[in-house]
């Protein structure tokens, strides 16, 4: 559960009680970028214009991770001596930042500073996190940098509570807390964050309905087409089923005869449409999340589904044929 404050001061999204200090973040994951700067490393060159290391900005109380359930890959989070303002200046980062601006150094112990106010000083990467997807759930995560809230503070920010059972439970404990803490401080929203996520997701949601709906009318009238186009084509052939009955040709000579006919056309087209699939497929990427573009359970399943269609429509008027008199299949116009 998430509690945000309206007025200037402090605003809060997740506390664990009792603990002495809040669990806060500058701007809840999945709800935008909310702010970003460029980065010095201690020890390169300046960046050329055009070219600086941008990255998000976030600020955070101790223990802010732990609540959010964020690993560590290395290092240590914030302590209440982090967050004061006569400490050293200390920086959390995620991979993301590691893997673009530090390949193949050691992240901690290198000296960074985000440019966010008139005095930046440089200060130690003391621990690494996992990636958050800080802008939107469809947003591969990027570069951030986490400050303790002493040393970047903001006019508002999201408490963030962690409950077993109903979060909403401690919508007014969270309110008395609060109210505690700043006697004029108000709580704008109460909300989980499962909410938020739902909220997040709804537009990706609609268009991932709306592209399985299409999907799935697209693979129905294939497979129709191709049902009534190979029942046409062998229902056509009946007489000449006929001649070769009567020329001595069994059902099953008969019926393997069409199979083999029918479907080579059918595996030609499923080849093609694979190949294009395959090649068209990143450009639903941004309509996918969890699953990739090129699914292979998606790619084994529609063509095989395509191909049971093929040999249905070819097996059941070939069958039917093959049964009749062949003085009946003669005659048949």
């Amino acid at each position: 559960m998430h509690a945000r404050s309206s007025s200037s001061g402090l605003s809060i999204k997740s506390l664990t009680f009792p603990e002495s200090s809040p669990r806060a973040v500058s701007f809840l994951p999945f709800t935008g970028p909310g702010d970003g700067t460029s980065v010095n490393i201690e020890g390169r060159l300046p960046s050329k214009p055009g070219a600086e290391l941008e990255a998000i900005i976030q600020t955070v109380m101790p223990g802010y991770f732990h609540t959010l359930g964020i690993p560590f890959k290395s290092g240590r989070d914030f302590t209440d001596s982090d967050n004061r303002p006569d400490s050293p200046y200390r920086f959390i980062v995620n991979e993301a930042f590691v893997r673009q601006f530090l390949r193949g150094e050691q992240p901690l112990g290198k000296r960074i500073n985000a440019i966010k106010d008139l005095q930046n000083p440089y200060g130690e990467i003391i621990g690494v996190v996992a990636d958050v997807r800080e802008s939107s759930i469809d947003h591969k995560p990027e570069p951030t940098v986490y400050y303790p809230h002493a040393h970047l503070t903001y006019p508002r920010m999201v408490f963030l509570v962690r409950a077993d059972r109903n979060p909403l439970g401690l919508a007014e404990p969270t309110r008395r807390a609060m109210r505690q803490l700043d006697p004029e401080q108000r709580i704008a929203a109460v909300q989980t964050l499962e909410d938020v996520l739902g909220e997040n997701i709804s537009r990706l949601r609609f268009s991932s309905w709306l592209l399985a709906g299409f999907a799935t009318v697209a693979l129905v009238l294939t497979a129709v087409g191709i049902y009534g186009l190979l029942a046409y084509s062998v229902s056509a052939r009946t007489r000449e089923f006929g001649v070769r009955s009567a020329l001595g040709a069994g059902p099953k000579r008969i019926v393997a005869l069409v199979l083999t006919s029918g479907i080579r056309p059918v595996l030609g087209g499923l080849a093609v449409g694979c190949a294009g699939a395959l090649s068209l497929s990143g450009l639903l990427k941004s309509l996918l999340f969890g699953v990739g573009p090129r699914e292979p359970l998606t790619f084994a399943g529609v063509p095989l589904l395509l191909a049971a269609v093929a040999l249905l429509a070819a097996y059941l008027p070939a069958r039917k044929a093959a049964l009749l008199d062949p003085m009946d299949a003669l005659r048949i116009e």
